[in-house]
This record gives C-alpha cells, sequence and structure tokens, in this order.
C-alpha cells in the first residue's frame, strides 16, 4: 500500500459496525522505520469543532483498501500520544531530498510504499529524469530518515544511477 491510499481513508469500528470517522495522518517511528499509529479525523461537522483521536497500529484490526478497521470505536493511542515528538507524519516524507551516505543527490521521495499488515515501510520510489517512472529504494538500503533529508546506502545511489542511464 502507499501513503497516499491512506489520505482520508473510512476508518470503522468492526465491533458495532460504525463509522469512526477518516485516516488523517500517519505517524512513523523514523528509528524503527515502521507505521506506529494514525490520527483519526472524527468531524463534528458544520456546528461541532473538528475532532481527532489517536489510534496505535496494535488498536488496529486490519487495513485495507476501503478502510482501516479498529476493534474500538474509542482507540488510546497511548504509544502515539506519548511518543508523538519523534515521531514523523508519514504524509510529509513525500518531497523529502535523498542522498546517500558518500553525499550523492538522488531526488525527492515521490511515492513511499508500506506493509498493510505489519506497518513496516517498504520502499521509497525517488524519480528518475523528466520521462517519469523511478527507482525504488528498499527501506533496508535507508539508513537515515531525518526530519528535512533521508540518507540511503552507496549501493542504493549506484542502483539508481544503473537504472537511469539504461531506462
Amino acid at each position: 500500500m502507499n501513503e497516499k491510499e491512506l489520505n482520508r481513508l473510512t476508518v470503522i469500528n468492526v465491533a458495532d459496525g460504525s463509522k469512526v470517522g477518516e485516516v488523517e495522518r500517519a505517524y512513523v517511528d523514523p528509528k524503527r522505520k515502521n507505521i506506529v499509529g494514525f490520527a483519526i479525523d472524527t468531524g463534528g461537522g458544520l456546528f461541532s469543532p473538528e475532532s481527532a483521536v489517536m489510534a496505535d497500529t496494535i488498536e488496529v484490526h486490519s487495513l485495507g483498501s476501503g478502510a482501516l478497521t479498529l476493534d474500538s470505536a474509542t482507540p488510546r493511542g497511548g504509544e502515539t500520544t506519548a511518543r508523538y515528538d519523534d515521531l514523523v507524519d508519514l504524509a510529509s516524507l513525500h518531497g523529502h531530498e535523498v542522498y546517500t551516505d558518500d553525499g550523492t543527490h538522488l531526488g525527492k521521495i515521490d511515492r513511499i510504499e508500506f506493509d498493510e499488515r505489519t506497518f513496516a515501510l517498504a520502499s521509497f520510489t525517488v524519480p528518475s529524469g523528466l520521462m517519469g517512472g523511478g527507482h525504488a529504494v528498499p527501506i533496508g538500503e535507508v539508513l537515515t530518515i531525518g526530519p528535512e533529508l533521508v540518507i540511503v546506502s552507496r549501493g542504493a545511489g549506484e542502483r539508481a544511477r544503473q537504472t537511469a542511464t539504461s531506462g
């Protein structure tokens, strides 16, 4: 699944079949390189202020193309809330500059893939050239996810250059 598919995804309580809200944000632990929680917009409508609740991934029943399902209508989001300052908004990684550890600039992140069962990040795609397409960098080659930049292994850079010259 990619980060764009999460935007405004319906959130459902499987215990009673009620709609809880919509996914507003997904939060990533940059050290573990996985999604740890979600902010859910429970939107109160025109006459009520909008509000968001947090849900940790452990409170998620399932994630599919049509909805994120929770085991409860009232998730606690304890880990996500407690670690909020250490987490990164998944969508904010889109557009981060990517460099290799030897200083080669590869471009900006265009797409982020993750496993919808484990919530582990799987890869970042960096466009290669003007004709579109891109080079997927497996998460195993990502050394650092920083607040502004992503650093990948030298080998990831070499493969990206090979893809750009052969494509």
